[in-house]
């Protein structure tokens, strides 16, 4: 199983860049569309932090393009 998902995360890897820019566009849109609520306190600011960490998946999908 763990080589399928390995398989499968190969064949992306030149995708994460876009789709994790993508997806921190998402989450700016969400807050101008909904009325979004975070338990954890002000939804803007998890956002901010969520999106902070972006930029590390990318840097951690160009290691892995180093070794796959």
């Amino acid at each position: 199983m763990l080589h399928d998902v390995l398989g499968n995360l190969k064949s992306v890897k030149y995708l994460l860049p876009q789709a994790l820019t993508q997806l921190g566009e998402g989450l700016e849109n969400l807050l101008a569309e909904y009325n979004v609520y975070d338990t954890a306190g002000d939804p803007h600011e998890s956002i901010d932090v969520a999106r902070g960490h972006l930029p590390d998946g990318c840097r951690r999908g160009a290691d892995f393009r180093r070794y796959a």
